[in-house]
């Protein structure tokens, strides 16, 4: 119960915050986002389909940054068990209150999605945009990005590092629908930076919000190796899934999948990239 308080507190600071980010927000990009309620599962629809269709049109540095985050993740697999080890070996009361109070709560896509859909809720019924403009955005990117973990795990099925013993960081059983073995990626990781990189990229003219958010989203990355839930290249995976999301669903006018009529009297699907 105690903890669960918490927790809780936690959140309740965490609306707070992002209540008073929206005082600094950007500009509206237009009034119908104020007389529609339907915003919320028709955009999380629309950003999920552009997510899933942007690397047909990435520019090469897209290409770049997503081979350097699968690069990093492979580089990673060879460290797991010495950091493990070496993770377990060195642990605090300081340690264990950091995981529990602030690593573990930041990337609950629980806490997260739902102090988000409150913040969003809230915002709309008082007509406030400027608050629930980047409440959507955050609850479009962590519920995203927490799915998008899940995929990864039932087609994986990595065995947590306290799920054998001695742990195994090689122990993959392929896809299944099996409830076992779900390490890599870590949904707390992704969540948490979904969550980081949507407001500092929303947010971008402020600085300060990406000096504050993605060091909060590392230390919930930490935590899960110190609390021995995940190998180092599981969280460093989630990391870069949701950075990923984060940004796309920030950046909404970065990839554009459009539909309409074409001169044979079909219909055509067109790409538009901003650079």
């Amino acid at each position: 119960m105690h903890i669960k308080l918490k927790n809780k507190t936690f959140f309740l600071v965490l609306i707070q915050i992002m209540m008073g980010l929206g005082t600094y927000g950007q500009n509206e990009k237009s009034s119908k986002h104020e007389s529609s309620y339907f915003e919320l599962p028709r955009e999380t629809f629309e950003d999920t389909r552009r997510i899933v269709l942007s690397p047909a049109k990435w520019h090469w540095q897209d290409w770049a940054w997503a081979g350097g985050a699968v690069s990093a993740t492979a580089l990673c697999f060879a460290a797991d068990e010495y950091v493990q080890n070496s993770t377990q070996s060195k642990q605090s009361p300081f340690g264990d209150g950091l995981a529990t109070y602030l690593g573990e709560p930041l990337g609950n896509s629980l806490y997260v999605i739902g102090s988000a859909f409150v913040v969003y809720t809230t915002a709309k019924v008082s007509h406030n945009e400027k608050v629930a403009r980047p409440a959507l955005t955050v609850f479009k990117a962590t519920l995203i990005a927490g799915g998008a973990a899940g995929v990864f795990k039932f087609m994986t099925h990595r065995a947590r590092p306290g799920e054998n013993t001695p742990p195994d960081a090689f122990d993959w059983n392929g896809p299944s629908f099996s409830t076992d073995n779900l390490s890599f990626v870590s949904a707390h990781s992704a969540t948490a930076f979904a969550l980081a990189s949507s407001l500092s990229t929303y947010y971008h003219q402020h600085r300060w919000v990406a000096w504050v958010s993605y060091p909060l989203a590392t230390i919930t990355a930490w935590s899960r190796v110190y609390d021995n839930k995940h190998w180092l290249s599981d969280v460093v995976g989630g990391a870069a899934l949701g950075i990923f999301i984060g940004k796309t669903v920030a950046m909404p006018d970065k990839y554009q999948w459009s539909t309409g009529p074409n001169s044979f009297g079909g219909t055509s699907v067109w790409l538009t990239y901003h650079f």
